[in-house]
């Protein structure tokens, strides 16, 4: 028998259609406690400043952590694919430096997800950007072995996106 193409019999329907749909967002264990991260918005930058004072204070916060926090514990391991695989840096958060668009920065641990999201906008964050490419062919001399590195002048000015 085949189940291609044949009605399948759903059973989450009823309780879904009268309110009576469960959900992970509404389990709450005791303890829980929520996470929230401040990203970076550029693809390569050097963080100049890092102000996490006033979340560290707001209400609900339990604790607030930056790279300088996480010093002795190293990055995250990376599964090597092949053989002499470039692995870039995959720290848990960035320290002076991004390499990625989304690299989380600071980290806000509260009582509930709006403390902890009300606390990663209080934290003061500037950026130097840095050059950087999403076209391969520009960004793969940096990739090879024995390459220049990445490229660490300062972005010129223009948009990211721009041809």
């Amino acid at each position: 028998m085949t189940w291609v193409g044949r009605p399948l019999r759903r059973r989450e329907d009823a309780p879904l259609l009268t309110g009576a749909g469960r959900f992970v967002d509404d389990l709450a264990p005791a303890g829980l406690t929520h996470l929230a991260l401040l990203r970076s918005p550029h693809a390569h930058a050097r963080v100049t400043r890092l102000d996490v004072r006033r979340a560290r204070k707001a209400p609900g916060v339990l604790t607030v952590v930056t790279a300088a926090d996480l010093a002795g514990i190293g990055a995250l391991p990376v599964n090597r694919l092949f053989r002499d695989m470039i692995v870039p840096p995959n720290p848990l958060l960035a320290g002076e430096r991004v390499h990625a668009q989304g690299t989380p920065i600071a980290a806000v641990v509260a009582e509930t997800a709006a403390a902890a999201w009300d606390a990663v906008m209080l934290i003061a964050a500037d950026y130097e950007r840095r050059r950087s490419s999403t076209r391969r062919r520009a960004t793969a001399p940096w990739a090879r072995p024995g390459g220049p590195g990445i490229p660490t002048g300062p972005s010129p000015p223009r948009p990211a996106w721009s041809r």
